[in-house]
């Protein structure tokens, strides 16, 4: 989605719909909770880390304060957005998460 610029009065216009950006956290609801999200992957729950290959839960607080601190480039968002993709890409869940626990399938 490209943004118009009006040189004369230097302001950027969205396409009628498109959401608003911001620049930091950003929060989606997701089971009628707010939840912090990275502003890069908003519409990704599961962000995984490309050093380690270990997957975040961003609904899980602790998880996503981890995923704060990782550089854009080492963050990995798949598609469809659930653990067993990021299970099939080769990346796993947090130690001592339930997600660890369940079998993939």
């Amino acid at each position: 989605m490209r943004m118009k610029c009006d040189v004369a009065s230097a302001a950027v216009t969205r396409p009628r719909g498109a959401p608003a950006r911001s620049v930091g956290s950003t929060s989606v609801a997701h089971e009628g909770i707010q939840v912090a999200r990275h502003p890069r992957f908003e519409e990704h729950r599961w962000l995984g880390d490309k050093a380690t290959f270990v997957v975040y839960d961003c609904d899980d607080d602790e998880q996503y304060q981890a995923v704060e601190a990782l550089a854009l480039e080492q963050i990995a968002s798949f598609g469809p957005d659930t653990v067993d993709e990021a299970r099939n890409r080769g990346y796993r869940p947090v130690p001592g998460t339930i997600e660890e626990l369940e079998p993939a399938g």
